[in-house]
């Protein structure tokens, strides 16, 4: 813990010469283009006739959305699926989105037996059952996964089983183990199967969401002197090899580590720098959703995209699930757009953004 504490003392370093050099002068892409990468929405609707398709889409074809996030409401079957994500892949303009599920297996999946797909267990179900069952049961979702048209799986979850009772990880078995190293090694068959399939994965939820006692979707969770060290191995190992496409940013309070001025990891420009700087992550971070009550509650929605991508979040998440508001990306660029005049976001540290969004689409199918 010392060590962690003494690295928050040191400056945030400023982003690789690759990041730096990404942007051709002759070709860089305009501001729009650029902004809108570091945006994904969710939408209502599961057919091309839905108006909430329809919004989606145009916001894609302008540039305004760089991905996509699709929830139940969105998955009827799987030849709907495929059709709904080849719809958002063909009318893409230049860059192709990422189209982002969330399929955990267990109570957090959203190809279901209703809608044509196989059953997937609980990550803590897969551990029991030794890693070669957990190849065999992954290399199938991967395979769900892609014939649904999906490039980026936000999973696998690495937090630690640390409170049985803990309604957003515990409760609901989405922990592999308490043991770090377990974790690691689970998470490393999810993402090797996923690769295979080129499909992105996000090790979620940074810094660690496992030792809190309640859920960030419905209220603000600090978990300070709750919090462990350990909870970082897991990333720490599977960085250190080379297997995190993305890290996505957890709404976590800490007012001993990250949170001084009591603001979650997702606004915390100390969370950012363990990553970057204590972990050697150089690759994408996603917020989790900002219309999380963790959030919603004490931050209106422009403040908190600004704030986000301020600690250094390469892309925001905006679910569109509580909260409907069908122009989200558009409204996101435009916040964006105005902070960089204000001079409260940086155009150059979000050109860094950008270039980690591209290098990651550039490494998944049907993206880029």
């Amino acid at each position: 813990m010392r060590r962690l504490l003494l690295a928050l003392m040191l400056p945030l370093m400023v982003a690789s010469p690759a990041h730096a050099a990404c942007i051709e002068a002759k070709s860089a892409p305009d501001a729009l283009a650029i902004y809108g990468q570091l945006v994904m929405i969710g939408f209502t609707g599961s057919a091309a006739s839905h108006n909430g398709v329809k919004e989606a889409l145009a916001q894609v074809e302008q540039g305004y959305a760089g991905g996509l996030v699709f929830f139940g409401r969105n998955i009827t079957g799987v030849k709907q699926i495929r059709s709904l994500t080849g719809l958002f892949s063909k009318h893409a303009t230049g860059v192709k989105p990422f189209l982002a599920v969330d399929e955990e297996g267990g109570k957090v999946e959203r190809l279901t037996p209703r809608n044509g797909f196989a059953k997937q267990p609980t990550a803590r179900s897969i551990a029991s059952r030794g890693p070669k069952s957990a190849r065999q049961i992954y290399s199938r979702m991967a395979g769900d996964v892609a014939a649904a048209g999906f490039n980026f799986n936000l999973g696998p979850v690495v937090d630690l089983d640390l409170r049985r009772n803990n309604p957003i990880i515990g409760k609901l078995d989405r922990s592999y183990s308490r043991d770090p190293e377990v974790v690691a090694e689970y998470a490393q068959v999810f993402i090797e199967a996923h690769r295979q399939k080129k499909i992105a994965t996000a090790l979620k939820h940074f810094p660690g969401h496992g030792s809190s006692r309640r859920d960030s979707h419905v209220s603000v969770v600090d978990v300070t002197g709750d919090w462990q060290e350990d909870e970082l191995i897991p990333y720490r190992e599977l960085i250190a090899d080379g297997l995190v496409d993305a890290v996505m940013m957890a709404h976590l309070i800490n007012r001993e580590i990250w949170s001084p001025e009591n603001l979650p990891a997702t606004f915390s420009r100390n969370a950012v720098k363990i990553l970057r700087e204590d972990l050697k992550f150089d690759g994408v971070i996603v917020s989790d959703d900002l219309q999380m009550a963790a959030i919603a509650k004490d931050h209106p929605l422009a403040q908190a995209i600004v704030q986000s991508l301020a600690a250094g979040n390469d892309m925001v998440l905006i679910g569109n699930v509580k909260v409907q508001q069908p122009e989200a990306a558009k409204f996101a660029v435009r916040t964006i757009t105005d902070a960089v005049a204000r001079g409260e976001l940086d155009h150059s540290r979000l050109e860094q953004s950008f270039c980690r969004v591209m290098k990651l689409k550039k490494q998944s199918a049907g993206a880029g």
